[in-house]
């Protein structure tokens, strides 16, 4: 059966997620009270939703049409994409930024 992109796409996470449940079978875990596994789990869990986030993210952006005619508020065009380009996810979870990066008016 061929991999397709969706199933690639969130391999870092399934890495992480892989991470987490090793690590509450080790004998590390055994030792920690009920209060520092919740501790533990929660950095790690918090970690392993924003890597399944930022997957997402990649996976919206390489499925993601470009649109030929791209007007910003002020009904500037804008019509260039900087390569590599991309915002920090804090600006992407305030509806900033853009994963693929279109550049300021020229």
């Amino acid at each position: 059966m061929p991999i397709s992109c969706a199933d690639t796409a969130f391999s870092a996470s399934r890495d992480r997620f892989e991470q987490v449940c090793s690590f509450l079978g080790d004998q590390e875990a055994a030792s920690l009270t009920h209060s520092e596994l919740e501790q533990r789990l929660t950095v790690d869990l918090r970690e392993l939703v924003r890597q399944l986030y930022q997957d997402h993210l990649d996976l919206r952006a390489v499925r993601e049409q470009r649109l030929d005619d791209v007007l910003d508020a002020e009904g500037s065009r804008r019509a260039s994409v900087e390569s590599g380009h991309v915002r920090p996810p804090d600006d992407l979870r305030r509806g900033r930024g853009h994963p693929l990066g279109v550049s300021p008016a020229r």
